[in-house]
């Protein structure tokens, strides 16, 4: 009971965030709309089968999004709050970071290391 009480509240906000951002949209100036709408156009030489690519990636994107949502909201349930939410915010930085120096070869400094370890560190301490 206490699940689909939260997936009824992660829909309702997905609702309630996809309005606002439409009638956000629609009082935006249109001097400041109109480059993002543009690039979608003939005129810049993109066609109708750009368009459909960056709706399905937007389509991806949002799916993506909403599943991993909905796997954080069953995880609040099952999971107890002390190990949880130090977990997915310290996690989602040191996995960033790591992603940044693995995939794209950053260079960190001796600084940043030692942020990255006691952060890490800090982190295995709350769910302790």
């Amino acid at each position: 009971h206490h699940y689909t009480d939260l997936v009824g509240f992660l829909v309702y906000a997905c609702i309630f965030a996809t309005i606002s951002a439409f009638v956000l949209f629609l009082i935006t100036p249109k001097a400041q709309t109109e480059k993002p709408v543009a690039i979608c156009t003939r005129q810049n030489g993109h066609n109708r089968k750009h368009i459909l690519f960056l709706v399905g990636l937007f389509l991806v994107l949002g799916l993506t999004s909403a599943l991993a949502n909905e796997f954080n909201v069953y995880l609040t349930g099952v999971m107890p709050s002390a190990v949880f939410f130090p977990l997915v915010n310290g996690a989602s930085l040191v996995l960033s970071t790591a992603s940044g120096v693995v995939l794209f070869k950053e260079k960190l400094s001796r600084r940043q290391w030692v942020g990255l370890a006691v952060g890490t560190a800090a982190v295995l301490f709350l769910c302790l």
